[in-house]
């Protein structure tokens, strides 16, 4: 094994956004964050972006793609509308 001189991740970076909340290594804060539609998901999965990008205005200039798997089919669409 070998140290890869040109790794991704010098050109690229990635951010996981694991939603709802609730689900793999999120938590939700009270019963009522358990509680969810494709909009309000789609609402909170938008506000954690922009927070992102508030916190980390350095990475506005670059590219943006969304992507997801599973029910994201959903969730995708919604995030980029």
């Amino acid at each position: 094994m070998y140290e890869n001189p040109h790794p991704w991740n010098e050109k690229a970076n990635l951010l996981y956004i694991e939603s709802p909340s609730g689900v793999g290594y999120s938590i939700a804060g009270s019963d009522e964050d358990w509680i969810h539609t494709d909009m309000s998901t789609s609402r909170d999965a938008f506000a954690a972006v922009e927070l992102f990008f508030k916190k980390f205005p350095d990475y506005l200039e670059n590219e943006l793609y969304i992507s997801g798997e599973s029910y994201a089919g959903l969730y995708v669409p919604y995030l980029a509308w």
